[in-house]
């Protein structure tokens, strides 16, 4: 063991070397289980709060419904931001929010997409498929 952390000085290298010895394997399974879980969160948030359209979504196939779940969720997020906030200008700041994140999932230079599962999963679908923003 002291032979692998040779040269290991801080945890960011740590973090690093052990991630080389992992493999690509290791990123690989945590990418695929963070998609997952992305995916599973719009889903969810459909369901819970557009029922009628969760169950049209359901009938489309494969990655359409992925993809038809993303922008449904983001509808919900979008129709909620006023929902449990009575003061106008906090609602704007949430809308804002939104509107801004949008334009950074359609920049082509791959900004920072907020860490939201609704964002992460739209950034994939901007990514996946031809999507025009305007």
């Amino acid at each position: 063991m002291r032979h692998l952390l040779k040269g290991v000085n801080s945890i960011k290298n740590l973090h690093k070397c052990l991630l080389q010895q992992t493999g690509a394997t290791y990123c690989t399974q945590k990418k695929l289980a963070n998609e997952m879980f992305t995916a599973q969160y719009c889903v969810n948030l459909v369901e819970k709060n557009d029922y009628e359209n969760y169950l049209c979504t359901l009938l489309l196939n494969g990655d359409h419904r992925r993809n038809a779940f993303a922008l449904r969720a983001f509808n919900v997020e979008v129709a909620n931001c006023g929902a449990k906030v009575s003061e106008e200008h906090i609602i704007k700041l949430k809308l804002k929010f939104w509107y801004d994140s949008i334009d950074k999932c359609f920049s082509k230079e791959g900004s920072y997409v907020a860490d939201h599962p609704v964002l992460r999963e739209l950034k994939n679908v901007c990514l996946l498929t031809i999507i025009i923003m305007y």
